[in-house]
């Protein structure tokens, strides 16, 4: 299973359009995140339409403790977004945060 630790892994996909590398936490962004990971909280992807286009995309999620994450992939499986990475959460995970 792929883990927070993996994240690096996807910051050389992060310049490609069709990959989003998101922060879904609902708050705790500007105090350290994993590079190259964008700030869309789970609130913001529940008003959030989703084209056909957006459907081929993939996208990496992270959270706390992973139960955001679980939540996120049902909310954007109900849109019709399957291709989904659950990197789990970053409580216990050996990953450098920065403050960008």
């Amino acid at each position: 299973a792929l883990t927070v630790e993996d994240a690096e892994l996807f910051l050389e996909l992060q310049d490609h359009n069709d990959v989003h590398l998101w922060d879904v936490r609902n708050q705790g962004y500007d105090l350290g995140h994993v590079k190259g990971f964008k700030e869309m909280p789970q609130s913001e992807i529940q008003n959030t339409q989703f084209s056909d286009e957006d459907a081929q995309d993939l996208y990496v999620i992270y959270c706390k403790t992973g139960g955001v994450t679980a939540e996120v992939r049902d909310i954007l499986a109900q849109k019709g977004i399957y291709n989904v990475i659950d990197l789990g959460g970053l409580t216990g995970a050996n990953v450098d945060l920065v403050q960008e």
